[in-house]
């Protein structure tokens, strides 16, 4: 069978990065032994389209290979976010295990500002994949990785990065796994484009090995839009994504001023707060309305927004917050490199997302014991399920506004705090790390010869 000729970028639905909080320094996991799972730095420019950081070795060319009995081609469109910080939370077990990566991601800041954080990691190799007109090649630079013979599996992020490295694959067939870092949506799947697009993407991605949804509300909303998926030969699972509580320090920098002190807020003012990328998805606009309904209730203690993040959007909502006369309600602040210390200082978290694959931030939150006030959004609300959470419908402003209401004139700090130890266990990462260690390991067994280091 030949390998389509299908131009992506136009029938793709678009898995663009969801977050924008930098993810913190990645940390060996500890292994663990639970019994479940599956069955038993400037870039060199290259004449070719791909790129190796200055100061690493080319592929092919280092000591540490010698060590490695197997190496992981992960493919990586949107190397931010979510994505990310899976990669720094999941990747160190299975360098633990032996394994090393050649990454390959998009010649931007983005894939260079990854590649500067993991430069440390044993035998790590970083390759660029042109950008054309906004479109990331991936699919040739992928193709050229497979062909060196170098890689026991490849392990793709999300559905754009999948797909290419399908059609880079279709020949050699090596074992792929590919992790879904997002849900499908109706938008994303109207009018003849959509429909080509409901046609193509679920045959591309029956021809991965396993396909690893981050939730099981994810893994609903995939087998829902492609129920034909999981009866051929790609394996449907869930390895439900988990934060680093090692890196969850809340206390905040030595010698820093608290946020309180830093916004000149009294003790008596409660402040909610915003964590994220200024974006859509996050449900900003919703949360300004829902903030206008509260700014007219004499009957709230006084309250502050504390709104942190950055994105295209920024200067949208900004002056959106100042159309309703809430520029003296919010703060907009400067995106963060640890969530713990702002979150800790926080009376109520809201997140108001219309859509998630996850919800790290509320986990983080949850692990803390902030009071969360997080939308019943599919992923989210899977986070947020048998928690003290208030989950108004997502995208309700009335609603939206009623739970921050009731959060700001009661928060449920106590009962958020006895839920914290509960939360640390439930979302810990060295679990979803050993998770994704054993279907790489079902997928392309360690007894199995590597095709070379």
């Amino acid at each position: 069978m030949l390998m389509p000729d299908i131009g992506l970028s136009q029938v793709l639905p678009p898995d663009r990065p969801r977050d924008g909080r930098t993810s913190p320094l990645a940390r060996r996991a500890a292994p663990r032994s639970d019994g479940e799972g599956p069955p038993t730095s400037g870039p060199l420019e290259s004449p070719a389209g791909g790129v190796r950081p200055a100061g690493l070795p080319s592929p092919g060319g280092e000591e540490a290979d010698a060590d490695a009995a197997r190496r992981i081609l992960s493919v990586v469109r949107w190397p931010v976010g979510g994505i990310r910080t899976y990669l720094l939370y999941n990747y160190p077990r299975l360098l633990d295990r032996g394994y090393r990566f050649t990454f390959v991601g998009p010649a931007d800041e983005s894939f260079r500002a990854m590649a500067a954080e993991l430069s440390d990691w044993p035998g790590s190799e970083f390759v660029e994949a042109p950008l054309v007109r906004g479109r990331c090649r991936l699919r040739r630079v992928v193709g050229d990785q497979i062909a060196t013979g170098r890689y026991t599996l490849i392990h793709s992020q999300g559905f754009t990065a999948g797909a290419e490295a399908v059609l880079a694959n279709w020949r050699r067939r090596l074992p792929h796994v590919m992790t879904s870092h997002d849900v499908l949506r109706p938008d994303q799947f109207a009018g003849a484009v959509g429909r080509l697009k409901r046609w193509t993407l679920p045959r591309l991605l029956g021809r991965v090995d396993v396909v690893i949804s981050v939730t099981r509300d994810a893994e609903v909303n995939l087998r829902g839009y492609f129920p034909s998926l999981g009866r051929g030969r790609a394996r449907l699972t869930v390895v439900e994504h988990g934060i680093d509580l090692e890196g969850l320090d809340a206390a905040p920098p030595e010698g820093a001023p608290g946020l309180r002190s830093s916004l000149a807020l009294p003790p008596e003012v409660r402040l909610v707060g915003f964590l994220g990328r200024f974006m859509e998805q996050k449900g900003f606009l919703p949360l300004l309305r829902a903030l206008k309904i509260l700014e007219e209730d004499s009957s709230l203690p006084p309250w502050h927004l504390a709104a942190v993040g950055g994105g295209d959007y920024l200067g949208e909502y900004r002056r959106e917050a100042s159309r309703l006369g809430l520029a003296d309600r919010i703060s907009f602040l400067d995106p963060v490199t640890r969530s713990g210390p702002v979150l800790a200082q926080l009376d109520v978290l809201a997140m108001p997302s219309l859509w998630e694959a996850a919800g790290l931030l509320a986990m983080e939150a949850l692990a803390l014991g902030v009071p969360v006030v997080g939308s019943d959004c599919p992923g989210l609300s899977e986070v947020l399920r048998g928690s003290p959470s208030s989950t108004p419908k997502a995208g309700d402003v009335g609603l939206l506004a009623r739970a921050l209401g009731e959060a700001i004139r009661s928060p449920w700090r106590r009962a958020a705090e006895a839920y914290a130890s509960i939360a640390r266990a439930r979302f810990d990462a060295r679990r979803s790390a050993d998770e994704l260690l054993r279907w790489i390991e079902f997928a392309a067994p360690p007894e199995g010869p590597a095709q070379g280091a």
